[in-house]
């Protein structure tokens, strides 16, 4: 097994995810979420096994004191600890397993070493498709752990001009279920702190609260700037022919399944997979969210209109 010593932080430039991971379920501490963001930045395409680290203390401390060196070694330990719950690959089915194989810190050294428990595996290495990039520099210096999870959240739907989530998943994905119970408290602490610190990333938005009657049921949220591509030369190598073609598939097949849901023809689904499906997934996104704005007596008559007229085609 290779150890790898960083030295810099500038030496951080990317994170990829799969989108099941980007969902999961867990809570972590500022400095807990920091040392997860190193570790995730230091996975290269081609890696085939996790490999273990050795973090200076002097990535998350410009001048290391006693006080430090005493928070790291708390943060290794809480991650030592520390569960997330994921959905499966490939049995759909939510599985809970230990985030850290350890997370060691000793006294004099001035660095921590770390490796990720082999069950996180499946959602780090030799990804194919359905997986996320983030640009470490926009989310390194945020002072909110909700406001770097909400950003990856939002990175994954870039796509589609953002994503709406009910008000007890989005609680649960950030692990503040029994949290926040007051919408007030929500809104304040978690929701517009993050309006502010990404406002100052190529992912600002906007969010609105859905309602049922009177009860608020779930957050919508609208990108209002513009993502910025991470080229995939910052994970090290670019994506080989096979890797575009698969990435293409996984796009086609998510294409057929949302026109499958509008209830289209298979003459209708033809003729708009005949575009980039892509632009498929964007578009069904944005309407979607106008027919939860309005009711709308035949929405697959309104909606084969509306795609073929935003498509173009």
């Amino acid at each position: 097994m290779q150890v790898h010593k960083l030295t810099k932080p500038t030496s951080l430039q990317v994170i990829v995810q799969h989108n099941n991971l980007i969902n999961a379920q867990y809570d972590m501490g500022l400095l807990e979420m920091k040392i997860f963001l190193v570790m995730l930045a230091q996975i290269k395409r081609d890696d085939k096994d996790l490999e273990e680290y050795l973090i200076p203390v002097s990535f998350f401390y410009e001048k290391a004191n006693g006080s430090a060196y005493q928070n790291i070694k708390k943060a290794g330990s809480a991650l030592t600890k520390k569960n997330i719950e994921v959905e499966d690959i490939y049995t759909k089915d939510f599985e809970a397993f230990s985030l850290m194989r350890y997370c060691k810190y000793k006294k004099g050294e001035g660095y921590m070493r770390v490796r990720f428990n082999d069950d996180i595996k499946p959602y780090l290495l030799q990804l194919k498709g359905n997986f996320t990039m983030s640009n470490v520099k926009y989310i390194w210096s945020m002072g909110s752990v909700y406001s770097i999870r909400l950003y990856n959240l939002l990175r994954e739907r870039k796509d589609f001009g953002g994503r709406t989530d009910s008000l007890t998943k989005l609680k649960l994905m950030l692990g503040i279920s029994d949290k926040y119970t007051e919408l007030y408290d929500f809104r304040k602490r978690i929701l517009d702190v993050a309006v502010d610190q990404l406002s100052n990333t190529d992912l600002s938005f906007k969010y609105d609260l859905l309602r049922e009657g009177r009860t608020v049921t779930s957050v919508k949220f609208t990108l209002t700037g513009k993502p910025e591509p991470v080229q995939l030369t910052l994970f090290e190598q670019t994506a080989s022919d096979q890797d575009q073609s698969e990435e293409a598939k996984n796009f086609q097949d998510r294409a057929l399944k949302i026109l499958e849901k509008w209830g289209f023809s298979s003459k209708q689904t033809k003729y708009i997979m005949q575009v980039d499906p892509q632009k498929i997934c964007q578009v069904s996104y944005r309407l979607r969210l106008q027919l939860s704005d309005r009711p709308i007596s035949n929405p697959t008559g309104w909606a084969y209109t509306e795609f073929v007229k935003m498509l173009g085609i």
